[in-house]
C-alpha cells in the first residue's frame, strides 16, 4: 500500500539475535512485494531516551520518524514477525480504524505495575477488566487525532520512565497476587489505550 512505513529496530542486549530477525522480517516484505517504505534502525533512533532499558526502543523509533517526512501509516513490527502475504489488509484496518491494535490475551491487572496503575488512575480490581495490549505490530494513521494522542502519550511515558519493570514476576512491582509480570511499554500502551477508549483486535 502506497503512503505507508513498515518500521523496525533491533538493537540492545542480544541484538544479533534481533539483528537476524530484523533480515528476516525485511527479506519477507521483500518476498511478498510491499510497496511501501521500509526502515531498519540497527543503532538507537533517537538518543534521548534511556538506553539502559530496552523496552523504550519502539518509543524512541516511533518518535524519531515521526519527525522525518514520513508516510501517513505507520507500522511498527518485532524482529520476531514474519510478514506472510501483502500487507494491505492491515493497512486499511488501520485507515478505516485510525490504528492497530491488538489483545494479548491478558488483563492489564496481571501485566501492569503499581506504579503504572497509579499513574494511569486504575485500581488493579478496574484493572482486571481491562485487555492488555501486544506491542509486537503498532499501526497509527497520523492523519487521526485518538491515535496520535495515544502514540504521544505514550511516547511521553516512556520518557518519563513509566517502561520500566521486570519482564519476570518481581513483588517490587507489585505484590498483589493477581499481578504476573510487567510488560513495560504493551502495560504503558494498555492503560494508553483504555483511557482514550481505544478498542483492541483479537
Amino acid at each position: 500500500m502506497k503512503n505507508s512505513l513498515i518500521f523496525n529496530a533491533a538493537v540492545g542486549p542480544g541484538q544479533d539475535h534481533y539483528l537476524k530477525g530484523q533480515s528476516r522480517l525485511m527479506t519477507s516484505l521483500t518476498n511478498v512485494n510491499y510497496q511501501g517504505v521500509t526502515i531498519s534502525f540497527d543503532t538507537w533512533p533517537d538518543p534521548n531516551f534511556d538506553q539502559t532499558n530496552p523496552y523504550t526502543i519502539k518509543a524512541a523509533a516511533f518518535h524519531h520518524i515521526l519527525k522525518l517526512n514520513h508516510p501517513r501509516y505507520l507500522v511498527w513490527m518485532d524482529s520476531s514477525a514474519v510478514v506472510l502475504r501483502e500487507p494491505t489488509p492491515l493497512f486499511e484496518r488501520i485507515r478505516k480504524r485510525g490504528y492497530y491494535l491488538a489483545s494479548s490475551g491478558y488483563s492489564a491487572a496481571q501485566t501492569c505495575t503499581d506504579i503504572q496503575l497509579g499513574v494511569a488512575g486504575y485500581t488493579r480490581t478496574q484493572a482486571e477488566s481491562i485487555p492488555d495490549t501486544a506491542t509486537g505490530c503498532i499501526g497509527i494513521d497520523t492523519k487521526n487525532s485518538i491515535a496520535m494522542k495515544f502514540l504521544k502519550t505514550w511516547i511521553e511515558w516512556a520518557k518519563l520512565g513509566h517502561f520500566s519493570g521486570s519482564r519476570l514476576h518481581d513483588i517490587n512491582d507489585s505484590s498483589d497476587p493477581r499481578f504476573l509480570f510487567g510488560r513495560q511499554d504493551q502495560s504503558a500502551a494498555t492503560l494508553i489505550a483504555y483511557s482514550l477508549g481505544m478498542t483492541l483486535d483479537n
